[in-house]
């Protein structure tokens, strides 16, 4: 848990990228999918390591999504967005693994 919550917050020291506003990715908004994705990241940090039942869907959602973006961009843009979808990987098999047990 201690490392989702250093990558969460070093990666909020990172801005979006400016280009990338206002723009999507096969069909993806990019500016939703950063907030969505960051927001439940952030809302498991802060309640116990947990997400409800949809939140969690909603993340297994996003890391969809981010997979399909990651794809299509390139220097800072990939690397902005594979820095989230780590993030986002590292929550869903936190959780995942929390529901197995």
């Amino acid at each position: 848990m201690t490392d989702i919550r250093t990558l969460y917050f070093d990666f909020l020291e990172i801005p979006f990228p400016d280009n990338l506003s206002g723009e999507e990715n096969n069909g993806i908004d990019l500016v939703l999918l950063d907030s969505d994705s960051a927001g439940l990241i952030d809302k498991f940090i802060h309640h116990d390591s947990q997400l409800d039942i949809n939140d969690f869907n909603l993340l297994r959602q996003c890391c969809r999504e981010l997979e399909i973006v990651e794809k299509e961009l390139q220097g800072q843009q990939k690397e902005y967005f594979m820095t989230l979808l780590n993030i986002a990987r590292q929550t869903n098999q936190y959780l995942t693994n929390k529901m197995k047990k």
